[in-house]
C-alpha cells in the first residue's frame, strides 16, 4: 500500500516530492467521493484538496499546477465507472473535455488514476482506463 514515505523524499531529490495534491472524484453513488476524502486521511501529513470534478474546469486545469505557478504539485483522480464503461453523470462534461485537450496541455502534471467497478460488468473499471489513457494523451506524467 501506498505509505508517506513513497510520497515525501527527505533525500534533498525532488523525484517524488509533493507539497500538496489535488484529488477529483468522479461520482454517482458517492463511493468515489469517499474514497477521495479517505485518501486524504491517509496522505496525512501532506496537505490535500478535494474536489468534485464538475467543479474543475479542464481546460485550466495546467495552471493549477506548481511548475504554471499553482499550488499543486500532484492530481490524484478517483472514478467510478457506470453503465457500459461510462463515466459517471457528474463527469461526462469533464470526461469529454479531457479527452479533448492539445497534448501539451497538462504537460508534466503528476497525476494518478484510481478507477473503482465491480468485476462482475465486462467493462470494469473502464471509466479510469479512459481518463488515464485522455490525462497521458494530454501531456500527463504518470506516478501512480
Amino acid at each position: 500500500s501506498l505509505q508517506e514515505t513513497d510520497l515525501i523524499d527527505r533525500s534533498g531529490s525532488n523525484d517524488f516530492q509533493f507539497e500538496k495534491i489535488l484529488i477529483l472524484y468522479g461520482s454517482v453513488t458517492g463511493s468515489a467521493e469517499g474514497y477521495a476524502y479517505k485518501a486524504k486521511k491517509l496522505l496525512r501529513p501532506l496537505r490535500v484538496d478535494v474536489k468534485s470534478c464538475e467543479k474543475v474546469d479542464p481546460k485550466a486545469l495546467w495552471k493549477e499546477f506548481t511548475h504554471n505557478g499553482g499550488p499543486y504539485s500532484a492530481l490524484l483522480f478517483i472514478t467510478s465507472t457506470f453503465g457500459e464503461g461510462e463515466p459517471p453523470t457528474s463527469a461526462v462534461k469533464f470526461f469529454n473535455l479531457v479527452k479533448t485537450l492539445p497534448a501539451s496541455a497538462l504537460k508534466d502534471v503528476p497525476y494518478g488514476v484510481m478507477a473503482i467497478g465491480s468485476r462482475v460488468y465486462p467493462d470494469f473499471c473502464q471509466a479510469g482506463i479512459d481518463l488515464d489513457k485522455y490525462l497521458r494523451n494530454a501531456g500527463g506524467s504518470q506516478i501512480l
